[in-house]
């Protein structure tokens, strides 16, 4: 599979998932610049919801299996705790694969 390929799946993976979690809770746009100027990963989904009474934010990230590189993900874990300190809600991160289905909240 060509990068092409693999980019346009990921892309139609990440728009499939993008209308339940967004469906789900209160759409959450987060820019990747921001991110990258506090050496934190970019996020491709992100919704707040309550949950028992308390809001929360749920970051998700778009992959085709669930091999996660230990620098993607000690990025991923920064951004949760910059987005948690700056907004001073909880995060809980999601890995989201062909194969995982999203839970039912």
């Amino acid at each position: 599979m060509s990068n092409r390929e693999a980019a346009i799946n990921g892309e139609q993976l990440e728009r499939y998932f993008s209308k339940e979690v967004h469906r789900m809770g209160l759409p959450l746009l987060i820019s990747p610049l921001c991110l990258r100027d506090y050496g934190c990963g970019q996020v491709d989904l992100a919704n707040m919801q309550r949950v028992d009474r308390q809001m929360i934010i749920n970051l998700y990230e778009v992959k085709k299996s669930l091999r996660v590189n230990w620098i993607q993900n000690m990025r991923l874990k920064k951004s949760s705790q910059l987005l948690g300190m700056i907004l001073g809600l909880n995060v809980i991160i999601t890995y989201l694969t062909p194969k995982r289905t999203l839970p039912k909240r």
